[in-house]
């Protein structure tokens, strides 16, 4: 168009011209700019190259792209974004900060101060430590290996027998040989680092082998360092150091080692075998007692040393052969690692591990699977960290959070040993600071749910005990030192999952990551309260700062300062569209961010002057902002389909549809009604001034209302905004029909491009006889609506009346598809109200299908305004009367419709709603009855409407489909009296 010259720039100019392009196709354009007086130049003259030849394969992709034209085909733009502020209340995760006393948040206000004398571990002992191999079972081995044989001075009977039966002499007598502990025994004990964890069971087996054997004879030594060095030996209840010396030929060696197999780097293995070599050498046999599996052992080792496997599947006999290894290249404990895994995983929910519990743990599983090269390879597993009394996972989540979503999987394959493993858990830690035990209860809360072996007054008590240790932190760090960083560490060993079930680990998880800076991002987890979150962060009132929430372009949200945003550039541009403007003193915003999947990602964004944040937003998407003390909520959405075009404004949003211009007005926060929500209405601001034709208006938590008075009644009429909605009810080919629904309600789209006004009642008794001056109704009551009136009685005894008396006002009768859609009033479903139907909420026969009248049915019509109103504000659009509409009665259109009205084909006037005869079934948003229109009845009423003031009503712009056979189902209800006229036709 750029191309095109004017012939009469006077009277229309290009900005005319983009405006008809925004209203017509792009095939009409190049006539409506000759019709507007443009006319396009004579085309030019152009050199055609002759294309260039392409490799085989680009070729290709070029042929496909362009599908056998000559030209490629033109990129379908997308529409345009927009957002707006479709809701604003206080809000609940995030108010405004105020200078106050109260200091604590909700879940801490009535926890009591610690006390220190309260923080001692309960006197209880904890359970032995499990052996590796019952000594019943020991023994016996350990008194056949240390032992030999020697003669007493009885007679061997028997060997006397044999001699003389076989004709022997007897040159001596035979002495009875028994087997005995051996005179001299020495004791080597290698207790190395790497071996901590075998320490309490070495000194339990020499405690035993003292009483036992007694200590005659029996020498032990412990090797200070490397073996065959310095040893320290007791001697009269005391210790000494001395050198070790090679005993005796004969003397029996008995070594509690894991002969350097422990040690990766090999030197002490190597030490070892030269203690063995010179131990043979010696002519000493020396037996190693090896808390280690056979699989540890290399040939080297078992050549020198009688080795015999310390363990409970351990068959307790010397290794003869064991395979060749490198165990200088590879791990001992690599063939271990998947098994020790699974152990850790069973031990994850406690704090710390020691030797016992290990050991505890490790005989619940099969003896089979899981032998004593597991528990070392548990033991010294790169993600422990072992001390003195035990050891504890990594200090990071990452790993903690490994092995306790590993545990859920065990659990769920093994509940079972997963309560037995917790049972020990608890048992072995009950004598424990109550912190730690406490941590670990609800942690196994957490894993095990109701399957937790713990009352559930226990777990309150530990809740309880957490809560005060938290409110301590804060409080009582002077009186408690080290508190406050006992708990910022022990947040980091809590599994995300975990701390989500908490509200004062949520406390601590959120202090730690937004008031002291985690450089992770402000997401918050899944299933994590922002108000137990944010506990403990920006509790304090900073100086105020204003902030402006706008658009700017067709994709970006902003959120920036009010400064920022009324600067403009060199060229006088301004930053965007404001959407909502607001002031707070704090220095965090939550944003709330639902998308399309229905997932919420909850993220901690902070605020500044600086900074400006911005918020993209998808398709379908909307967006909560929780800031100021408030809660807005946007919505990024396109040009309605009712509009014809849309535009931004430095402070408004606006729409232009059939010549009117609607403005969206934003959704207000008022202090006594709380929310109001937005709408579209005719005037750019939320006075809603201009309306001439009314005495009185403004907005409440349903909408707009505008107040008149007609022959002396006051009535109150409902702004309805333009919208697309759908019409009738779904039939259940594309999901679940709506129950009790009938074939002449096809759903179908319709688009009502045009806003009107409608009352929110049904004429009352007390209007009509105003009015006309007479009262037909059969249940008298000024404030009942007036029934017993036809189509024609209200057209033309009382419309014709009353808008010659007031001509401004333009009252009429709305059409179906109005009614239907301030009926629905946003909702979808079979009835404008949540929960079932019943007779608090509808005047109905309080029967859903069938015929008859339950119990507490009024059998009569109720004043207006008995019963809730739907969202917004209309009264009774379910029940009570039937209510007439403008539209002849005819079939729906097959496909979507603008503005729909029908007064051309048909003889029947659309009655919907319902009444207090009729059952529920025909009291349904879609449901569509007719009468004859001089038909009368006890239940027939009507509502007023009124079009838009600035324009005509309906432009008649529906497309109708002649009516073809009328094919609705069968009536449940019964007419009752013949009130509702002898021409209204039956429904098969």
């Amino acid at each position: 168009m750029t191309e095109m010259r004017s012939m009469n720039a006077k009277r229309v100019n290009r900005a005319d011209l983009l405006r008809a392009l925004q209203q017509v196709e792009n095939e009409l354009l190049p006539i409506t700019a000759e019709l507007c007086g443009f006319k396009a130049p004579k085309p030019k003259v152009s050199l055609k190259i002759p294309a260039i030849s392409l490799g085989s394969a680009q070729q290709k992709e070029n042929n496909a792209s362009t599908s056998g034209k000559n030209e490629p085909q033109a990129r379908k733009p997308s529409p345009a974004q927009f957002y707006r502020v479709i809701g604003r209340k206080q809000s609940e995760l995030l108010p405004e900060p105020v200078d106050s006393k109260k200091k604590y948040p909700a879940f801490l206000e009535d926890v009591d101060r610690i006390s220190p004398e309260r923080m001692v571990a309960l006197s209880v002992t904890p359970p032995e430590k499990e052996p590796l191999v019952a000594w019943s079972r020991l023994w016996p081995v350990l008194r056949g290996l240390l032992s030999e044989y020697t003669q007493t001075h009885q007679p061997d009977i028997p060997a006397i027998v044999r001699t003389v039966a076989n004709g022997y002499w007897l040159e001596r007598i035979p002495r009875e040989q028994r087997l005995r502990w051996t005179a001299n025994v020495q004791v080597l004990v290698d207790r190395p680092e790497r071996t901590r964890l075998f320490n309490h069971d070495y000194k339990q087996l020499l405690a035993n082998l003292k009483h036992l054997r007694g200590q005659t004879g029996l020498v032990i030594y412990q090797w200070l360092r490397q073996p065959g060095g310095r040893v320290q030996v007791e001697s009269s209840r005391q210790y000494e150091t001395r050198d070790w010396q090679i005993p005796d030929a004969g003397t029996s060696v008995f070594i509690l080692s894991d002969l350097g197999l422990l040690d990766e780097s090999g030197v002490a293995q190597r030490a070892w075998i030269k203690l063995g070599q010179r131990l043979r050498a010696a002519g000493c046999n020396p037996l190693v007692l090896l808390p280690l599996p056979t699989r540890y052992l290399t040939p080297a080792l078992v050549n020198l040393f009688d080795c015999i496997s310390w363990d409970r599947s351990s068959p307790l006999q010397k290794t003869t052969y064991v395979a060749p290894q490198n165990l200088l290249e590879t791990s001992v404990f690599d063939d271990d690692s998947t098994v020790a895994e699974n152990l850790l995983a069973w031990l994850s929910p406690a704090v710390r591990v020691e030797p016992a519990l290990l050991r505890a743990v490790r005989h619940q599983l099969s003896a089979q699977d899981v032998d004593v090269g597991h528990e070392v390879a548990a033991w010294h597993h790169a993600d422990v960290e072992r001390t003195n009394l035990g050891f504890h996972f990594q200090a990071q989540p990452k790993v903690i959070e490994k092995y306790r979503k590993h545990f859920a999987v065990l659990r769920d394959k093994n509940p079972e040993l997963a309560v037995n493993i917790a049972k020990l858990i608890l048992e072995y830690h009950r004598h424990l600071f109550p912190t730690q035990r406490y941590e670990e209860l609800l942690l196994l809360a957490a894993l095990l749910g109701k399957d937790v072996p713990a009352n559930p007054q226990e777990i309150a008590e530990a809740e309880q005990h957490m809560r005060e240790l938290v409110k301590a932190g804060w409080e009582q760090a002077d009186e408690l030192p080290g508190i406050y960083a006992f708990l910022l560490h022990q947040i980091e060993r809590q599994p995300l999952d975990v701390v989500g079930k908490y509200d004062f680990y949520q406390a601590l998880w959120g202090h730690k990551k937004y008031e002291l800076g985690a450089p992770d991002g402000g997401e918050i987890p899944k299933g994590f309260d922002p108000r137990h979150v944010l506990a403990f962060v920006q509790r304090t009132v900073s100086n105020e700062r204003d902030y402006v929430l706008f658009q700017q372009g067709q994709q970006a949200l902003q959120l920036g300062t009010k400064q920022g945003f009324e600067a403009t550039d060199e060229h006088g541009f301004s930053s965007g569209s404001a959407l909502a403007h607001f002031t707070t003193t704090s220095g965090l915003m939550l944003r709330q961010h639902h998308k399309a999947d229905g997932e919420i990602v909850k993220s901690i964004l902070p605020l500044n002057d600086k900074e400006t944040l911005a918020f993209p937003l998808e398709e379908e998407e909307i967006q909560q902002l929780d800031v100021a003390g408030e809660s807005i909520t946007l919505e990024r959405f396109q040009k309605p389909k009712w509009a014809d075009r849309i535009r931004y404004g430095k402070e408004e949003i606006a729409v232009v549809s059939g010549g009117v211009t609607y403005y969206w007005i934003n959704p207000v926060l008022h202090k006594e009604l709380g929310s109001l929500r937005g709408f579209w209405f005719y005037e750019p601001d939320n006075t809603i001034r201009g309306t001439y034709w009314a005495e009185s208006t403004g907005t409440d938590q349903y909408g707009v209302y505008a107040d008149i008075t007609i022959a002396g009644i006051p009535q109150r009429f409902r702004w309805v905004e333009p919208t697309a909605f759908m019409m009738g009810s779904p039939d259940g080919k594309n999901g679940e029909a709506e129950a009790g629904r009938y074939d002449n309600e096809a759903q179908h789209q319709v688009i009502l491009t045009q806003g009107y006004w409608l009352a929110e009642t049904a004429c009352t008794q007390a209007l009509w006889q105003a009015v006309t001056g007479d009262n037909p109704s059969s249940f008298k009551d000024a404030n009942n609506p007036v029934e017993n009136v036809s189509w024609q009685d209200v057209t033309d005894k009382f419309l014709k009346r009353v808008n010659k008396q007031y001509p401004q006002l333009k009252l009429r009768l709305p059409t179906e598809a109005e009614w239907e859609n301030a009926c629905r009033a946003g909702t979808t479903g079979a009835f404008n109200f949540e929960g079932e139907l019943s007779l608090d909420k509808v005047n109905y026969s309080g029967i859903f299908g069938e015929s008859g009248w339950a119990e507490g049915a009024l059998h009569k019509t109720a004043a207006v305004k008995s019963y809730p109103p739907n969202q917004w504000g209309l009264y009774e659009m379910h029940g009570n009367v039937w209510e007439w509409c403008k539209d002849l009665y005819s079939d729906y259109p097959a496909g979507s419709v603008v503005d729909p009205l029908q007064e051309q084909i048909g003889s029947n006037r659309v009655l919907r709603g319902g009444s207090w005869i009729y059952n529920g079934r025909h009291c349904r948003s879609a449901y569509r009855d007719y009468s004859d229109p001089g038909a009368r009845a006890g239940n027939f009423g009507f509502r007023l409407a009124l079009g838009h003031e600035l324009s005509p009503v309906r432009p008649g712009r529906a497309v109708q489909q002649p009516i073809g056979s009328h094919a609705a189902a069968a009536r449940g209800g019964q007419a009752g009296d013949g009130q509702r006229g002898s021409s209204r036709r039956k429904k098969k």
